[in-house]
């Protein structure tokens, strides 16, 4: 059987199906396993990432970007069109953003403003640098599909059950080559969440295509929080709807991370210790709300008020602490580390690696609100939550979130709490150790362990299903 996943935005993903493919891969070695990125080279995904590639090479999974595709004679450009469209999109400024929300009577006085705004707040060189990566994407867009032949690609790789990103848009040149595929084989289609859970019960339906179908028979929609009720969409289709969990947050696998020899840190190492800082995607400097801007995005002082507070509860602990800082998947880590640099914390680094990777070798964890959060904290390591506008948002569209955030034992409604509360983990012994342990027990409650078996058994039965009937347009409703 080949199980194929494909990538259509982010890693987020991937942080769900790794630990499923793991096990996939040692339970069911003649299964073939394979991951496609839509993107024409996989970079612009993974960025500077080695981890997801070094563990599916360790699982015996292929990893596939539209590159891998590419028409005669351009294959024979392959590294220098590979170096040229490897960039990450987010990355770069988010121009038409800044200048909407510049103020002023004509365009050229907001151009202006905008001018002043990249020159206060970024280098010259910076600024240059994201018009040389727009430019490149417009012209990937371009280019790209007359140079790969998009609709031989799910032909080729002939996948027996597709693990596709849910996503509420999808815009990689090609999509409708992949949905008219889907359509006319009618292979089971696993929908994949980007999260552990999303802002409410309902919300976390997201239509498999926003331009067409919104749940096919043949598709199978993955709930990772079994307080979720996403079936209230198509009530009809409710035998489409499996709450499997996150299998992220399976114990098996926490502990597999967090004994894998080749991540955890020397003991030279471990004399400086370590703290991970998870942030997400911020406003720049200066730059004020919009109505209708996404939540999600957060205000410029919402990110820099925790982090001034992380610094001097560093500074007041006397203690060498290195910052590992753990960007949203949609950061730009050049505005990140300019802006990190800014705040006065000697020794950090931005990881470009998943959470999975950094857990060895972190004492403590920081947090703003996101859902990766939840990882550390059922791995056992204490993890310091900051209130913030964005968090208060999401506990006002789903109460059943309160709970499951301000009842963890480091939470802090205020960044002046910050370094109170970080020395009291610093120090350690057996009350911090207790209280992780009272954390684990209480996300239990909304995520019980074994999801990765959950997933791996919905598969089998979805493909034996399969096999029992002709096609899954005939399944009623």
């Amino acid at each position: 059987m080949h199980i194929l996943q494909i990538i259509v935005k982010n890693t987020s993903t991937m942080d769900f199906t790794l630990p499923l493919l793991w096990k996939a891969h040692e339970s069911h070695p003649d299964y073939r396993l394979s991951i496609l990125y839509c993107t024409f080279d996989k970079r612009q995904i993974l960025r500077r990432s080695g981890y997801y590639s070094h563990q599916f090479e360790a699982c015996g999974v292929t990893e596939y970007d539209f590159a891998c595709f590419l028409k005669k004679p351009y294959c024979y450009f392959r590294p220098l069109l590979r170096w040229m469209f490897s960039r990450s999109p987010a990355d770069k400024m988010h121009l038409r953003e800044l200048f909407q929300q510049c103020k002023g009577s004509t365009h050229l006085s907001r151009l202006v403003r905008l001018i002043l705004l990249l020159l206060k707040g970024q280098t010259l060189r910076a600024f240059v640098d994201s018009l040389v990566k727009s430019a490149l994407v417009w012209l990937e867009r371009h280019t790209a599909p007359k140079m790969i032949p998009v609709e031989t690609i799910l032909p080729r790789l002939a996948p027996d059950l597709v693990l596709f990103d849910n996503r509420s848009t999808t815009t990689f040149y090609g999509r409708e080559h992949f949905y008219a595929y889907f359509d006319e084989h009618q292979k089971p289609v696993v929908l994949i969440p980007h999260g552990p859970h999303f802002r409410d019960p309902i919300s976390e339906f997201t239509p498999f295509d926003e331009q067409g179908q919104i749940l096919p028979t043949y598709c199978d929609y993955w709930m990772p929080l079994r307080f979720g009720t996403p079936w209230i969409c198509t009530p009809k289709q409710k035998k489409q709807y499996a709450v499997v969990g996150y299998p992220g947050f399976d114990q098996d696998w926490l502990t597999n991370v967090m004994n894998r020899s080749a991540h955890v840190a020397s003991a030279s190492d471990k004399r400086t210790r370590k703290c991970l800082f998870i942030v997400r995607r911020y406003l720049p400097a200066g730059v004020q709300r919009e109505a209708g801007l996404d939540p999600f995005i957060v205000d410029y002082e919402d990110f820099m008020e925790p982090l001034k507070a992380l610094s001097e509860a560093i500074r007041l602990s006397g203690e060498e602490i290195e910052v590992i800082v753990k960007p949203h998947p949609v950061n730009n880590y050049k505005e990140l580390a300019h802006d990190f640099a800014k705040a006065g914390i000697q020794h950090w680094r931005i990881t470009h690696e998943p959470i999975y990777a950094v857990l060895p070798e972190v004492d403590l964890v920081v947090s703003l609100f996101s859902t990766i959060l939840l990882v550390p904290a059922l791995a056992g390591i204490p993890t310091l939550v900051i209130e913030t506008q964005l968090q208060r948002h999401v506990h006002q569209e789903w109460a059943l979130l309160r709970d499951l955030y301000t009842k963890l034992s480091f939470y802090v409604e205020h960044a002046e709490a910050v370094p109170t509360t970080f020395q009291k983990i610093l120090v350690g012994g057996e009350v911090i150790r207790v209280a992780c342990r009272q954390d684990i027990e209480h996300l239990r409650y909304y995520f019980p362990d074994r999801a990765i078996a959950a997933g791996l058994n919905r598969i089998t039965w979805l493909m034996t299903r399969q096999k029992q009937l002709p096609s899954f347009a005939t399944l009623p409703n």
